[in-house]
């Protein structure tokens, strides 16, 4: 198996504002783990056209079960997935006060495995913190299929 993962210049680094990488992640990175990084700092920068850029137009988006009463099961197509992620859906985060720490990228062929806390502030003012575990497919350096796990009791009781 051939390792085509490089480290992040500094000059890399600094256009990942939003993001906190762990060294070991930032030792590790390949092109398809390149394509999350980007995702994720879209989201946080709400860069609407910079989280479309990252998904395939029919890309479908898996939130957790005890989110399907609020939200379709799975979110199909880019523009909803763009909408849901932005916030523009449910507006739960007050926008540009998001920051991700990265704990875990791990890739497994067209896999990707996301390990990551998010820290923002929710639109009702208080402070948010939570950890999520998200599982991408990627084609083509695009994301096709992206499962959300995340503690969404934990997040209500921020949120609510």
């Amino acid at each position: 198996m051939t390792d085509n993962s490089s480290s992040l210049s500094s000059n890399e680094l600094s256009d990942y504002q939003k993001l906190v990488l762990d060294p070991y992640v930032q030792e590790r990175l390949t092109s398809s783990k390149r394509v999350i990084l980007a995702f994720l700092q879209a989201i946080a920068e709400g860069n609407i056209d910079g989280i479309g850029a990252t998904l395939r137009n029919d890309a479908q988006w898996w939130v957790p079960p005890s989110a399907r009463n609020h939200i379709d099961y799975p979110i199909i197509g880019a523009d909803g997935v763009v909408r849901l992620v932005s916030g523009e859906t449910l507006k739960t985060f007050m926008p540009g006060t998001t920051t991700w720490t990265i704990r875990h990228l791990v890739e497994d062929g067209d896999m990707i495995s996301a390990h990551v806390n998010r820290d923002a502030r929710g639109s009702n003012g208080n402070s948010y913190e939570n950890e999520y575990n998200l599982l991408f497919r990627l084609v083509s350096n695009q994301i096709a299929e992206a499962w959300e796990v995340v503690d969404t009791s934990h997040a209500r009781a921020q949120l609510d």
